[in-house]
């Protein structure tokens, strides 16, 4: 009986902390995704100062979350991601919607690939 206990609390322990990561991992990426569709909208209308804007409430958000991602994904997936920011702050400076926009485009598919690949499935788990 002990041992049957001691399972079901295994079992229920590994579920609870896999929903906890899906839904901090959902939140972040989210924002993150937002932040970039508020810099793509700026970017079509060639919106320099709310790119700026966006762009800096990115680098400025990021920090903070890439911390505590850390802990539940492959640094591989992190390093996309922000490699994908620091090839769009590079781009920014130019002011050249052609070559910010796919840029832009890209790192929201590493995102939602990310999102995809850490998403609490059953395919996922086995």
């Amino acid at each position: 009986m002990k041992t049957l206990i001691i399972a079901i609390f295994v079992v229920v322990a590994v579920y609870s902390l896999g929903i906890y990561m899906s839904v901090t991992l959902d939140n972040y990426l989210d924002a993150a995704d937002k932040i970039l569709g508020e810099i793509e909208e700026a970017t079509k209308e060639e919106n320099w100062e709310t790119v700026r804007e966006q762009l800096d409430n990115l680098t400025a958000m990021w920090p903070n979350k890439h911390t505590i991602l850390a802990y539940f994904i492959d640094h591989n997936e992190l390093d996309r991601i922000e490699f994908g920011i620091s090839r769009i702050e590079g781009e920014n400076i130019l002011n050249d919607k052609s070559l910010l926009y796919p840029e832009i485009v890209s790192l929201r598919k590493i995102i939602e690939q990310v999102r995809g690949k850490y998403s609490f499935k059953l395919c996922n788990i086995f």
